[in-house]
């Protein structure tokens, strides 16, 4: 069984099958959710899919899992079984986020003048188009954003940011990158 906002199905095809589709958006007969679940994808037995949220396209949600409501797993990502995301969650395209995980707290992201920049997935942050770990970040927002002709405000900023994103992803434990099979 699959709980898709308050609503239980049996498996995704019983879902498709039922509700109105509109691309990959299905919204439930009694109007109460809208889910987008993208084609090709996976959500596990006994799995929980919160109000408003989105499974990206071939992606898996593991048995016996939770995605909060207005939460996003991007595209060919895979959450494990038994692992528990957030409301108002955001996991980036790509990830992998192993058995048992719990992601308790809501991503930190910075809105900033030219791009934001926040967690993407442990130890790693995002910015414009470029995802790199932490300590890159660390090592190499000064020169990136000179690079990109940012005023001295604005490196001082995106600066701060970084040093602050460190320290929030440090005292919640994911600051360091995820090993392949964890």
């Amino acid at each position: 069984m699959i709980t898709v906002g308050h609503l239980q199905v049996r498996d995704l095809a019983q879902l498709r099958a039922t509700w109105t589709h509109d691309g990959n958006k299905y919204i439930s007969p009694d109007a109460k959710c809208v889910v987008w679940i993208g084609h090709d994808s996976k959500i596990g037995h006994d799995s929980t899919i919160g109000d408003r949220s989105t499974l990206g396209y071939g992606s898996t949600l593991g048995d016996r899992s939770t995605l909060g409501d207005r939460s996003t797993i991007g595209d060919r990502s895979t959450i494990g079984h038994d692992s528990k995301i957030g409301h108002d969650s955001k996991i980036g395209d790509h990830s992998k986020i192993g058995d048992d995980y719990n992601l308790p707290i809501q991503p930190l992201w910075f809105n900033g003048p030219r791009y934001s920049i926040g967690y993407y997935s442990p130890g790693v942050v995002l910015s414009g188009c470029i995802t790199k770990p932490i300590g890159w970040w660390e090592d190499n927002i000064v020169r990136c954003a000179e690079e990109h002709n940012y005023t001295p405000d604005e490196v001082k900023e995106y600066a701060w940011r970084v040093k602050v994103l460190a320290e929030w992803m440090k005292m919640w434990g994911v600051y360091e990158p995820q090993k392949a099979g964890e």
